[in-house]
């Protein structure tokens, strides 16, 4: 997958960036858009308050449904036709009325290379990516706050709650303890600390999710969340 990076424009903003828009009233969201001349993917940080998302690139346009924040929210637009090499493609913030905010970011496209996978999901922020685990049993998301996490069971495709739990109730548990310790289970997964300090979570269908950081200090909600741990499985 990295090869695919060479051939795509990845832009992270972080607050606001102005492509010269007078008079538009402004936010203070993140985005990211990353894209190929086939398809875009934008996922935003929201502030409290009601807001829109749009991709646009010429004559082609889609504008989420209203979003109400604070919150993360993730969509992709297809092209149809496909872009020619070159071609902008926008990501705007739309305020509660939909008027263009000052906030907004873009790539140009250069190919149409596959697109890379990305943990967390683009589009709807799963930390166990469904490019990179498309056959999963659990889903594992961070909440707002990006200090807990709700834990998914997936049945048939579809989400059922299992448990939420909180860095608070993490920190109860020893960070690298003697022996394995269970922290929390709900629907047959479970949350295990692990004595190298990692974090694993087990689903009743075998599937293992084991969080180790990058520098191999023991691993925090936030850690995962944040993109300073990554997930693995075992060998």
């Amino acid at each position: 997958m990295r090869n695919c990076w060479r051939a795509i424009v990845v832009l992270v903003i972080a607050g606001v960036t102005s492509l010269g828009f007078p008079g538009r009233t402004s936010a203070t969201p993140i985005v990211i858009l990353i894209g190929n001349c086939d398809v875009a993917m934008a996922q935003a940080t929201i502030d409290a308050g009601t807001w829109y998302v749009e991709i646009v690139s010429g004559n082609q346009s889609r504008i989420s449904p209203a979003i109400t924040g604070p919150t993360t929210f993730g969509m992709a637009m297809t092209f149809s036709p496909p872009l020619a090499v070159g071609t902008s493609v926008v990501a705007l913030f739309l305020d509660s009325s939909q008027r263009p905010t000052s906030n907004n970011t873009f790539y140009v496209c250069t190919s149409n290379a596959p697109l890379p996978c990305s943990n967390p999901d683009l589009i709807d922020g799963r930390l166990n990516a469904t490019c990179a685990d498309p056959v999963q049993t659990a889903a594992l998301y961070c909440n707002v706050d990006a200090a807990s996490l709700q834990v998914d069971l997936l049945r048939n495709s579809k989400g059922v709650f299992a448990f939420s739990i909180t860095e608070q109730e993490l920190d109860r548990f020893p960070t690298r303890p003697k022996v394995n310790t269970l922290i929390k289970q709900a629907l047959g997964i479970q949350l295990w600390r692990l004595t190298t300090g990692e974090l694993q979570f087990n689903t009743p269908h075998n599937d293992v999710y084991i969080f180790r950081h990058r520098l191999g200090v023991p691993v925090t909600f936030f850690q995962m969340c944040t993109g300073a741990a990554y997930w693995y499985r075992p060998s």
